[in-house]
C-alpha cells in the first residue's frame, strides 16, 4: 500500500492514502465559503453562525478520518494534462476492472447530466451528420457536454476497516469515518457498501407574526437541522450534489453535508456469554465513490437560467482545477501551491 501513496499530491492527487480529515478540509475552507454554506453546523441539530470557530475542540486536526482509500483519475489526454494511472502490480485483475468501472459511470454521468440540462433549462446542441459516420455522432449533445469533454473525474475505493467494540468504548469527540463534509465537483455517484452513511437534512420555517393585518411585514425566518441516517439498500447508486454544481446553480441546488459515523459499541454487560456482540461481527464498511469533476480549465459562474433580478449572481467566476486541488489538498492537510504565491499551472492537476 505506501508503495502507492503519492509523495506529491498537487502532482498526483489520487493512489493510496489514509491520513485524510475530510472535516479539517471543510474547516479550512470555511472562511472562503458563502455564510449560507457555514450555517451548516456538523454535530448538533441546530443552525450555528460560525462554524469555524464553534466547532473547533469538536474536530482537532490530529484525528484523521478512520479510512484508507485508492483513486485513480481519468486517462491522461493532451487535454486534460492528467498523470497515466498508477496501479499495484498484484492483483493483476485490478486495472481492468476499475477501468471497466469508470467507463461505465463516464456514462451514466452524461445520463445524469442530460437530466440536469433538461431540469435547468438548459439548450440542447442538435448536430446532423452524413448517415456514414458514426452513429454515435447523431446523439443530441446537451449543455454539459463541452465541459466534461476533457474531465477530471475521479474513482475512488473507500475502506472503512473493522473496529473492534473495546476501541468503540473508547472513541474520542470528533472521530469520524468520514468527516463531516460537502464534495467539491459537480456530483457524485456513490455505490455504498452498508449503513453509515448520514445527510444534514435542513428545514426552514418562515412564519408569519401577524397574518390578518396585510400591512404588516413581520416575518420570521428559522432553520433547524438534523442528521439523517440514509437507508443501505444493495445495488443501487446514491447520487450527491456537489459544490461545482451549487455555484454553478447560485444556490437553487445545494450541496449534500454527509458524513459516514463510527458504529456504536455493542452492550456487553450482561451475563449471556452465548449472545452475540458487535466485538465479534465485522463492522468493515466499503464503498465505490465516483468524483464527477468538469473541465480543469473550465470557468465556473452561475447559470443564466438560475440568476434574475430576484436571484442575482452570488459567486464569482473559478477555474474548475484550480477550485478542486485547493478543496483536495485542504483536506489532505497540505498547503495550496496559492498558499506558497505561486503561479497555478493547471498542466499539474
Amino acid at each position: 500500500k505506501r508503495s502507492l501513496i503519492s509523495n506529491h499530491t498537487a502532482e498526483y492527487p489520487y493512489g493510496y492514502e489514509a491520513s485524510e480529515s475530510l472535516s479539517r478540509g471543510r474547516k479550512k475552507q470555511t472562511n472562503n465559503q458563502p455564510e449560507n454554506l457555514d450555517d451548516r453546523d456538523d454535530n448538533d441539530n441546530t443552525i450555528r453562525s460560525s462554524s469555524s470557530e464553534e466547532n473547533e475542540e469538536d474536530h482537532p486536526d490530529d484525528l484523521v478520518d478512520w479510512k484508507e482509500t485508492f483513486a485513480i483519475g481519468p486517462t491522461p489526454s493532451i487535454l486534460n494534462g492528467m498523470p497515466a494511472r498508477r496501479f499495484p502490480q498484484e492483483p493483476k485483475e485490478m486495472r481492468s476492472a476499475y477501468e471497466l468501472y469508470f467507463e461505465a459511470m463516464e456514462h451514466l454521468t452524461m445520463k445524469l447530466l442530460g437530466a440536469f440540462a433538461l431540469a435547468l433549462d438548459l439548450p440542447h446542441h442538435h448536430h446532423h451528420v452524413n448517415d456514414n459516420n458514426n452513429d454515435n455522432n447523431n446523439d443530441n449533445k446537451h449543455w454539459f457536454h463541452d465541459k466534461m469533454d476533457h474531465h477530471m473525474c475521479a474513482l475512488r475505493a473507500l475502506n472503512y476497516p473493522h473496529v473492534p467494540n473495546d476501541v468503540l468504548k473508547n472513541v474520542l469527540p470528533g472521530q469520524w469515518r468520514a468527516g463531516p463534509h460537502t464534495d467539491y465537483g459537480a456530483l457524485t455517484i456513490l455505490k455504498s457498501g452498508g449503513p453509515g452513511l448520514q445527510v444534514l437534512a435542513v428545514h426552514n420555517n418562515d412564519k408569519d407574526d401577524d397574518d390578518d393585518d396585510p400591512n404588516t411585514n413581520n416575518t420570521t425566518s428559522s432553520s433547524e437541522s438534523y442528521w439523517v441516517d440514509v437507508p443501505y439498500m444493495p445495488d443501487t447508486f446514491i447520487i450527491n450534489i456537489g459544490d461545482m454544481m451549487q455555484r454553478w446553480t447560485n444556490d437553487k441546488w445545494v450541496s449534500t453535508l454527509h458524513r459516514v459515523v463510527v458504529p456504536s459499541p455493542a452492550d456487553n454487560d450482561n451475563d449471556d456469554t452465548s449472545s452475540s456482540s458487535s466485538s465479534d461481527d465485522n463492522n468493515r464498511r466499503q464503498s465505490m465513490a465516483f468524483f464527477v469533476n468538469i473541465n480543469g480549465d473550465a470557468e465556473v459562474v452561475p447559470i443564466e437560467t438560475c440568476v434574475d433580478d430576484d436571484h442575482p449572481a452570488k459567486y464569482e467566476m473559478v477555474t474548475a482545477g484550480q477550485y478542486l486541488m485547493q478543496k483536495h489538498l485542504a483536506s489532505m492537510g497540505e498547503p495550496s501551491k496559492s498558499d506558497h504565491n505561486h503561479d497555478d499551472n493547471h498542466d499539474e492537476l
